[in-house]
């Protein structure tokens, strides 16, 4: 089972498979560990993102809605790496949230540090 993802915004189906690549593997990650995954998160790539009080900035460039934390906007970077940091580190706030309500940015760094090599690897890593 894997976190089903409504991609919005200007992105190449390109992007969209390996941002698909990114949920497969935090999925799989998630359920090792005994954790549920939200039914469905939908990620909007914007040029520039200012939210108002309701949106938490998880991540540089990372936004979730605190009403609904399966809303997720993302600001677009220049290099695709960037995205993909930014992806992943989104969608482990959302399953942290689902889980436990409450996710602190250390631990969202922290996972992010430990397992975006892994995470880049998995995406060029061809089926």
């Amino acid at each position: 089972m894997n976190i089903m993802l409504s991609i919005l915004g200007n992105v190449s189906e390109v992007f969209k498979e390996e941002v698909s690549r990114i949920a497969r593997y935090v999925s799989s990650f998630a359920l090792k560990r005994g954790l549920s995954l939200p039914e469905e998160v939908i990620i909007s790539f914007h040029e520039y993102f200012r939210g108002n009080d309701n949106w938490l900035n998880v991540f540089e460039g990372v936004h979730i809605n605190m009403d609904d934390y399966r809303l997720m906007v993302i600001e677009k970077a220049s290099m695709d790496n960037v995205n993909f940091q930014r992806v992943l580190a989104g969608l482990f706030a959302c399953i942290l949230i689902h889980n436990f309500q409450s996710v602190s940015n250390e631990e969202i760094l922290v996972f992010v540090n430990e397992h975006f090599l892994k995470v880049l690897s998995y995406i060029y890593a061809r089926d």
